[in-house]
């Protein structure tokens, strides 16, 4: 089941890990593919674990590099704290920075 928040498209489910899952989304306010990546809901009530995905936007949005990806924003919906992400069309990151 995926999360619902307004705005966003969400298509599929494209990386998961201990913090969070990453999806495929639609940014329906600029036609555009985005990676969502989405809190897990288990930990969204933990300030600690809360202020450190809140501190991982603001710090990679100081960044403009290729070798990282971009964020677009973030925000909350109904306990989905969530980050508005560059989606990279084909392959990973890391493949990307190995060609």
């Amino acid at each position: 089941m995926f999360p619902e928040i307004p705005g966003f498209k969400i298509t599929e489910l494209i990386g998961e890990g201990a913090m969070a899952r990453v999806f495929l989304a639609i940014d329906e306010a600029l036609d555009r593919k985005v990676a969502l990546k989405v809190m897990n809901q288990s930990l969204a009530h933990d300030p600690t674990f809360r202020d450190r995905f809140l501190a991982e936007a603001k710090d990679t949005a100081k960044f403009i590099h290729p070798g990282i990806v971009s964020i677009y924003s973030t925000g909350v919906q109904d306990d989905n704290y969530y980050l508005v992400l560059e989606y990279l069309e084909s392959g990973t990151l890391k493949e990307r920075q190995c060609a």
